[in-house]
């Protein structure tokens, strides 16, 4: 077990620092940084004595919550922050903070042996609106940051079919590999040989189509913090941008932004 698996297991943190009353950086947040952010923090930890780094993962809008409730130093995220959740922070006359670390894409999948290759924006549209009853449709929580971006891409003012089936990521990967009437969406980080990427408009979410903005369900992933972070929090921040670190993020099947 890593040393920030052990931490969150058993509720262990170093001796307090000036900057966390329980002596740790808590990070809480997208399941596609998740990965990436524990290798970051286990590094870091090993070359800075005396810092520890909680990582949970908890999806983009748990992570903001607790962000803006005191929980947590730094929120992971996936999509741009929800209007709600910045009036929210106007409220509590709190500033985000937002600082891009990575990009990534949203992916439509299906069952390997499914011949289709490729949908355009407008089927999968009519597809998660329920036009479309030759699919079973599966859809991540509502507040899933990749649930957010698939929305506002996909479906824009249409309203998401009821006949959805809500799944985790995990149990969306099983079904699809296992249905093969299946569709649903994941990270591309998350996207395994057990299902099939389809390209979008007949462009695949390649690194240069991502890089480029060609294909349309890219996204930047980001670390949120606020105006009040102490130095260690934003030093940690400042760390997802050096070459070693981008490094890790490439390692988990996200795409640097260096």
């Amino acid at each position: 077990m890593t040393r920030v698996a052990w931490l969150l297991a058993a509720g262990l943190f170093a001796a307090q620092p000036a900057w966390a009353a329980d002596g740790a950086i808590h990070l809480r947040g997208s399941r596609a940084l998740v990965p990436a952010a524990q290798r970051i923090a286990e590094a870091y930890m090993a070359s800075h004595p005396g810092v520890t780094i909680v990582v949970r993962d908890g999806d983009s809008g748990p992570g903001l919550k607790g962000l803006l409730d005191g929980t947590v130093d730094i929120a992971m995220i996936s999509a741009d922050i929800p209007a709600e959740t910045a009036k929210r922070a106007q409220t509590l006359k709190i500033s985000p903070r937002v600082e891009p670390v990575a990009l990534d894409a949203v992916v439509p999948v299906v069952h390997p042996t499914n011949p289709v290759a490729s949908l355009s924006m407008e089927q999968l549209g009519a597809i998660y609106g329920g036009a479309r009853g030759d699919w079973l449709v599966l859809a991540l929580p509502t507040n899933s940051g990749t649930a957010a971006a698939w929305r506002e891409a996909v479906l824009g003012d249409r309203i998401q079919t009821p006949k959805a089936e809500i799944l985790s990521a995990k149990a969306m990967a099983a079904k699809v590999a296992a249905e093969p009437s299946a569709i649903g969406y994941l990270a591309l980080g998350a996207v395994d040989s057990t299902v099939k990427a389809l390209a979008i408009d007949g462009i695949a979410a390649t690194p240069e189509a991502i890089r480029d903005g060609g294909y349309p369900l890219r996204r930047q992933l980001a670390l949120v913090t606020t105006e009040s972070a102490g130095p260690a929090v934003r030093h940690f921040v400042a760390h997802f941008l050096s070459a070693e670190a981008q490094a890790a993020l490439g390692q988990t099947g996200l795409l640097p932004l260096k």
